[in-house]
């Protein structure tokens, strides 16, 4: 099933900016080593003119698991909390069906409408 891991955040805590741009390089550093393994797909940065910026990557959602359980991505994790305002990452599901199917089984599970 194809899956995305989406990291979000706005802009670097006051006074870690320049940590923050060394962190941003950190990311698509690992981020590209992995999509070269063919674990996942190259690093997707995405700039808001709201300041809600994105990294998007893709891959199986099973890989993507496994690769969320790796202690240098919990390491990479912990750092854009002390870096990054509002940061938070997901792993989320490409696909309507994909989306749907288990939650129109689930309504029929519950004899819900």
């Amino acid at each position: 099933m194809k899956a995305a891991l989406v990291v979000k955040f706005t802009n670097p805590v006051p006074g870690r900016e320049k940590a923050a741009i060394e962190y941003g390089r950190e990311i698509d550093d690992f981020a590209k080593k992995k999509a070269s393994q063919g674990v996942v797909s190259q690093p997707k940065w995405y700039w808001s003119s709201n300041s809600d910026n994105m990294i998007i990557i893709e891959g199986e959602y099973e890989k993507l698991l496994e690769l969320s359980a790796d202690p240098a991505v919990t390491k990479l994790e912990n750092k854009g909390m002390l870096l990054m305002q509002d940061f938070r990452d997901e792993l989320v599901v490409v696909g309507r069906d994909e989306a749907l199917g288990p939650y129109q089984e689930a309504l029929a599970e519950l004899h819900l409408s």
